[in-house]
């Protein structure tokens, strides 16, 4: 069975604040990690869908706001708290008869988002998952299975 890792470490991406990313590809599944450390804050782990894709949601959801306005966030359409039981979330991407699991990991009070934001070109809008998290140490996981 096939298997890679990736692993990057950036220091200082904002002032304080750090970030480091592992991926582990196998012949079916993409493991993403992504861990920020720093200052306390609220931050956001974002993935984008390609625009043919799109994403099914089985959990309940219900209209949200970010509560941010500047940096890109004006560009966020459609915005959807997922209402998520324990610690773990399933989504589908997709594309014809084909369908990838997306399989999210919340740890420590994590908010799972599903909206719209714009693609290139900007005419165009894509399907993105946001997942919020809190504190001055966050983890994020996702593993994504075709």
């Amino acid at each position: 069975m096939m298997q890679t890792a990736f692993s990057g470490l950036a220091l200082d991406v904002y002032e304080g604040i750090d970030y480091q990313r592992n991926l582990h590809i196998t012949e079916d599944s993409l493991v993403d990690e992504f861990l920020v450390q720093g200052k306390p804050g609220v931050y956001d782990y974002v993935f984008h869908l390609e625009p043919q894709l799109q994403l099914e949601c089985e959990m309940p959801l219900e209209d949200a706001s970010l509560g941010f306005s500047e940096n890109g966030y004006q560009h966020v359409e459609e915005t959807k708290k997922v209402l998520v039981l324990g610690d773990k979330a399933v989504l589908w991407a997709v594309f014809g008869e084909l369908r990838m699991k997306i399989e999210l990991q919340l740890e420590n009070g994590q908010e799972l988002f599903l909206l719209k934001t714009k693609d290139n070109p900007v005419n165009q809008t894509r399907r993105s998952i946001l997942v919020r998290a809190r504190g001055e140490k966050v983890r994020y996981s996702m593993q994504l299975t075709v």
